[in-house]
């Protein structure tokens, strides 16, 4: 299922302006969380070709202990609570590979303000961002502040 198929209003069109973007991913996501467009920076940050890519679950960029913490879907969450989700965290490509990001998911509403989907847009950061002492922590993350610990917290109610 993809966006259109779930709300043909959404702004595929405008979608088609993105394409040529390598600097960063940027695609459409339908209310239930699968990806519904795709743009150049998303095969060359994420590795993904266009048909394997459209339809894919949004946590398919996620790394497996962010996925069991439902993260992928408290972002979703955020982003329909509040307007917009940033985050600054470790994703993953096609082929498994961790890299670091900021990204930013933003809610899309019709002109009623009923929502229709959401925007993603990430770009890789070039530096890992350091823990205590300027060192990564033991599993090679960075111990700076994360949004996504935030929402990790939320989710979990702690």
């Amino acid at each position: 299922m993809t966006v259109a198929d779930a709300d043909p209003r959404l702004p595929l069109a405008a979608c088609r302006l993105f394409e040529p973007v390598r600097e960063q991913a940027m695609f459409l996501v339908d209310p239930g969380g699968r990806v519904a467009s795709w743009n150049e920076g998303v095969g060359l940050i994420l590795g993904w070709r266009r048909e394997d890519w459209i339809g894919q679950p949004l946590q398919v960029i996620y790394t497996p202990d962010d996925v069991q913490a439902g993260v992928p879907q408290a972002e979703l969450r955020q982003a329909a609570d509040r307007g917009r989700a940033d985050t600054s965290r470790w994703l993953r490509r096609r082929d498994g590979e961790r890299f670091f990001a900021q990204a930013s998911t933003t809610q899309i509403v019709d002109d009623a303000g009923r929502p229709l989907g959401f925007l993603k847009l990430l770009r890789e950061c070039d530096a890992v961002p350091a823990g205590p002492g300027g060192m990564p922590d033991a599993s090679g993350r960075g111990a700076t502040h994360d949004a996504s610990d935030d929402l990790r917290r939320a989710y979990l109610g702690m």
